[in-house]
């Protein structure tokens, strides 16, 4: 018997990691105080690895931050995409 097989493939959204390419999104809150003078956060890889990030002082909302070589493997290589932190800064 010949023929085509057909295969369709849904990928669903996870709740908090976004992907674009290679590179892993996030979003992650911080306080004003935080933002302003600057601070160490701990972050979550997509491989369940908490990384501390430093954030510069006078950060602000919406600057993204890279860690990296912590996002997906390239295709048919050992080497790994960025994690992107967009920064959301929380006001009180």
């Amino acid at each position: 018997m010949n023929g085509d097989l057909i295969i369709k493939i849904a990928v669903k959204r996870h709740p908090t990691f976004r992907r674009e390419g290679n590179d892993s999104h996030v979003e992650k809150e911080v306080s004003v105080v935080d933002a302003i003078l600057g601070a160490e956060i701990q972050v979550e890889t997509i491989y369940g690895e908490t990384k501390k990030v430093k954030i510069s002082p006078g950060t602000q909302n919406g600057d993204k931050i890279k860690v990296m070589k912590e996002g997906f493997f390239k295709l048919n290589t050992n080497d790994k995409g960025n994690h992107v932190i967009t920064i959301r800064i929380k006001i009180p």
